[in-house]
């Protein structure tokens, strides 16, 4: 008897931590959960230990993805070069915004390096400024990546905004549309860590529930489609949404 292919989510689930990204995007949706309800354990004058607790699990998730995102400036610089065109004259604007985004991830990782030989021990300067100054350049090259991927989002909405209503065009405006909300919602995050302003004082609450929101999004972005074939032929079939 022929059965219907089905989806295997348990698989999907596994196959999305057999990758490197697939694990930091469920240890980033975890951190900031874990910021958002330490804050609502505050706000409710919780036990210290359940504070303790939140706080904790949100450190550990924090330096669990520092360990995951070693080196990973590399792999960025290498996408960078391959984005460039040969011929010039065919980088636009939405190609040059993405450029630019991979430049400030690029520095991003690689100034993270930083702050994690800090948080274990390993480097700890005499001067407290150099260690401020390193956190300005890890957080300020995040908001400069998030700022020019917002920007690119908008851009190809606004490209994709005449063209016939395809289903490959309504995919791509799907996906700059979730670009926009996502980096939307990490804008005022980054603006928080780098103490911009109104940034700096406001709930951190509200930023956990905003990097819970935009750290959803990233997953779905990537978690992938495993379909079961027919069982005589023992096959999956693996579609990746990115």
């Amino acid at each position: 008897m022929a059965l219907v292919p089905a989806r295997d989510h348990l698989g999907e689930f596994l196959l999305l931590l057999e990758s490197t990204n697939g694990r930091d995007k469920v240890a980033r949706l975890v951190q900031y959960s874990a910021k958002a309800l330490k804050w609502r354990a505050e706000v409710n004058k919780a036990p210290e230990d359940t504070v303790k607790m939140w706080n904790e699990l949100m450190a550990s998730m924090s330096l669990v993805r520092k360990v995951l995102r070693f080196f990973k400036s590399l792999a960025v610089l290498r996408q960078f070069r391959a984005a460039i065109p040969q011929d010039p004259a065919k980088i636009d604007l939405a190609l040059l915004l993405n450029l630019m985004a991979k430049l400030c991830l690029a520095s991003y990782f690689f100034w993270d390096h930083f702050t994690f030989f800090n948080k274990i021990g390993a480097w700890k300067p005499k001067d407290p400024a150099q260690l401020e100054m390193v956190n300005k350049l890890t957080e300020g090259s995040w908001l400069g990546e998030i700022v020019c991927s917002l920007l690119e989002n908008i851009v190809k909405l606004s490209n994709l905004s005449g063209l016939p209503d395809t289903p490959a065009v309504a995919a791509a405006r799907a996906a700059a549309l979730r670009g926009v909300v996502r980096n939307g919602c990490d804008l005022p995050v980054a603006a928080h860590f780098l103490k911009l302003g109104p940034f700096a004082t406001h709930p951190h609450g509200h930023f956990g529930m905003l990097g819970t929101v935009s750290s959803a999004i990233g997953l779905w972005e990537m978690w992938p489609t495993v379909i079961v074939g027919l069982p005589s032929s023992r096959v999956k079939v693996i579609a990746l949404k990115k």
